[in-house]
């Protein structure tokens, strides 16, 4: 399996974008900084005429939850070719904390692109809150423009930042359709808690957040046994109307490759509209 892929095109017409061939594919995303690591994409966005999309490196015996972070993150400079398939043209390093994994979410606002990082450093792997930057639109591959929030203003450097306390990773964020603010999705952190898609709210993207309130039941962790969800995104793109949200999470097992290869759909994201 290659570890980072992309579905491009129109909907509903999507193929897929990967390097090597259909049947040895390899990764569109390898890592040249140590090839026995992976890059475990995250957030994307446009800029310009490129596809950015934010990277994580992780390392460890191969498996969903084996691997580790090692605090590298960067983010991956998709030039897109002729035929439409975006390729990698370079990779950005971060200067990162090593416990701050870049990426969980992307939003612009008032000329400034936020980026949020989530903190691991309290219990290995699991979130304990989120940095938050921000970089004037156009301009975040020049790391000497980034800017952290530290609790009451932006200044450079990241050992300013000061982690903003969400409960949850929040893994997607968009503006309020009101106008008025912003709204955060989530799914509480560990295979045993991750059964509902929650939302949080803030009057501007550093914070503050108020709590995660569940607004829906995720099924499958209920029907299935060893059923995870994980990384709820909102889709502002396939909205309908102004007040509509589109949320998609992912599902996976605990129960290796087997089972996959039995249902490839428990593989694959599920979408969710919520209006209100």
């Amino acid at each position: 399996m290659a570890h980072s892929t992309e579905l491009v095109g129109a909907l509903p017409n999507l193929v897929s974008d990967y390097a090597g061939t259909f049947a040895i594919p390899l990764p569109l995303i390898p890592d040249t900084y140590d090839p026995a690591a992976i890059w475990e994409p995250l957030a994307t966005y446009t800029q310009g005429d490129e596809q950015m999309i934010v990277v994580n490196e992780y390392k460890g015996p191969k498996g969903i939850l084996t691997m580790h972070y090692t605090g590298r993150s960067g983010i991956a400079v998709m030039s897109v070719a002729a035929n439409g398939l975006p390729k990698l043209s370079s990779i950005t390093l971060l200067p990162t904390d090593p416990s701050i994994t870049w990426g969980s979410a992307v939003v612009e606002g008032g000329g400034y692109l936020y980026l949020y990082g989530a903190d691991i450093s309290g219990v290995r792997d699991a979130v304990t809150g989120m940095e938050v930057a921000r970089v004037p639109v156009g301009e975040s591959l020049d790391i000497s423009r980034w800017a952290y929030w530290t609790g009451s203003r932006w200044i450079p450097n990241e050992s300013n930042a000061k982690v903003v306390h969400t409960v949850n990773d929040l893994t997607g964020v968009t503006r309020d359709p009101d106008g008025k603010g912003y709204i955060g999705v989530s799914v509480p952190w560990g295979v045993f808690k991750d059964r509902t898609v929650d939302l949080s709210y803030s009057r501007s993207p550093e914070g503050p957040w108020t709590a995660p309130q569940p607004v829906y039941s995720i099924p499958e962790v209920f029907q299935y046994g060893g059923e995870m969800a994980y990384f709820p995104t909102f889709h502002p793109e396939l909205s309908s109307t102004p007040n509509q949200l589109v949320v998609s999470y992912d599902l996976d097992t605990d129960r290796g490759l087997p089972v996959l290869k039995q249902n490839i759909h428990s593989y694959q994201p599920r979408f969710i509209t919520i209006t209100g």
